[in-house]
């Protein structure tokens, strides 16, 4: 309930004054008696010109109708903490990192772009309005480095050149009788850039269950959805022959339908879904560095032919679609390569492949400029970042932060380091940070690169 006042002084005065008082008391209430009094010995006597009792309608605080969630994303991928808030207009947001306002942070949704250690740690949003404030649900940012793997083929089988990951025949013998691996001889198969390669010979599969099986331990949902929504995949390969449909992965493990990127046999890159490159970007018997690159949550997919972009599918978002791949929380392999499952026509090629990286980072076309185009020695495998590691002390408790490195991780601690007796703290892991409760008086902890 609000009053307002209006006092009028004597009227050689020249000022008028209104007030306005709440009156608590008065709130909810059908009948309010309002009584005058004058207090005091003095003679002045007061009027008022005007006066209003007037119901003023409540506003509560905002309500929090969507908590944000917790989130893990790789060192230089995008993403975003959102909250979903109630109440009477006008809402403001005010994101917090570990107790500290975020610079920026006053949207319903705090986006990240090109996540970095940093990032990682706590967070919530203060919602306002004219009633009041409300906090958001804490939750955790974890900043986790790319899991990461290379395949050079220069043993002659399918064991990884660097990082990890586990490629097998899919279906065993069958595919193991059919694959060859051979050197180039510059004359039945050119070197690649004048020199020698080793490479694999991938026949023109005419079963569905040949093909090779890719596994990525520690791959996790990501980009937003619950499976893994962003990556990247780059080939070193060579079409023997006349052209025709080569398909380069199916996100399908089982090989159940057609693949999702291949060469057609126009020599454009790409499938219906997302669209093709111009005809000619690939050439029979030349070596090409393919890059298809994925950040389907925000539904940009990039194809890039010896580091130039050659094809950008933009638009509405293809989070958890036909692109997305299987992760740890789902049993079996994560994709298979060069196979495909459309049973209405011939789209398998004869395929010579020279080198293959999986990660589940969304490179940038700064990144795959980098690389360039095939080399003899294969993709550069760029993970033997220098392990760099930082600590904090929050109150009670100890936070251990690192970037670089290839992992997993494992964390371990001493008391003394005089002839230290190192324990691991927890299993080894993927994730770039830990936070430990403080215990003791001295504590020395390291980080050991896998």
């Amino acid at each position: 309930m609000l009053l307002i006042a209006q006092h009028t002084p004597l009227p050689s005065a020249e000022s008028k004054r209104v007030e306005l008082f709440r009156l608590a008391q008065a709130d909810n209430q059908a009948k309010v008696r309002f009584r005058f009094a004058h207090a005091g010995t003095d003679s002045w006597y007061f009027g008022i010109d005007d006066f209003g009792l007037y119901s003023i309608p409540s506003v509560a605080p905002p309500a929090i109708q969507v908590q944000p969630a917790d989130l893990a994303v790789t060192v230089g991928n995008d993403g975003a903490l959102a909250v979903q808030a109630s109440g009477a207009p006008p809402l403001s947001y005010q994101w917090f990192h570990n107790n500290q306002p975020v610079d920026g942070g006053t949207n319903a949704t705090l986006q990240f772009s090109a996540v970095q250690p940093g990032h990682a740690g706590s967070y919530y949003a203060r919602v306002t309005n004219a009633g009041g404030s409300r906090n958001s649900a804490t939750v955790t940012l974890t900043v986790k480095l790319p899991i990461a793997g290379v395949w050079n083929f220069d043993n002659g089988d399918l064991s990884t050149s660097a990082g990890m990951g586990l490629l097998e025949y899919a279906d065993g013998a069958a595919t193991q009788g059919l694959t060859k691996f051979e050197t180039t001889d510059g004359s039945t198969v050119p070197h690649i850039n004048g020199q020698p390669a080793k490479f694999m010979r991938v026949p023109a599969f005419t079963a569905g269950a040949n093909g090779y099986a890719l596994t990525m331990p520690g791959l996790a949902p990501n980009g937003g959805g619950g499976y893994v929504n962003q990556y990247t995949m780059l080939w070193d390969v060579l079409l023997p022959g006349s052209l025709n449909w080569m398909p380069f992965f199916n996100t399908a493990p089982g090989n159940g339908n057609d693949a999702d990127f291949y060469v057609s046999d126009a020599g454009a890159l790409g499938i219906g879904a997302l669209g093709y490159s111009a005809a000619g970007a690939v050439q029979a018997d030349t070596w090409y560095r393919i890059a298809f690159v994925a950040n389907l949550g925000t539904g940009r997919v990039s194809y890039y032919v010896n580091g130039d972009p050659v094809r950008d599918r933009t638009g509405g978002s293809l989070r958890d679609g036909r692109l997305a791949l299987y992760s740890d929380r789902d049993a079996g392999p994560d994709l298979r390569l060069f196979n495909e499952g459309d049973t209405s026509g011939v789209y398998t090629h004869e395929v010579l492949v020279n080198s293959f990286l999986f990660t589940d980072h969304t490179m940038s076309a700064n990144e795959i400029k980098a690389l360039g185009g095939p080399s003899a020695a294969g993709i550069p495998a760029g993970l033997s970042v220098p392990l760099t590691v930082t600590a904090s002390l929050q109150g009670t408790t100890f936070t251990l932060s690192w970037s670089g490195g290839a992992g997993p991780f494992q964390v371990q601690k001493a008391t003394s380091l005089i002839n230290p007796q190192w324990q691991n703290v927890g299993a080894p892991t993927t994730n770039t940070q830990i936070t430990e409760p403080v215990s003791g008086a001295t504590a020395f902890y390291r980080v050991a690169s896998q």
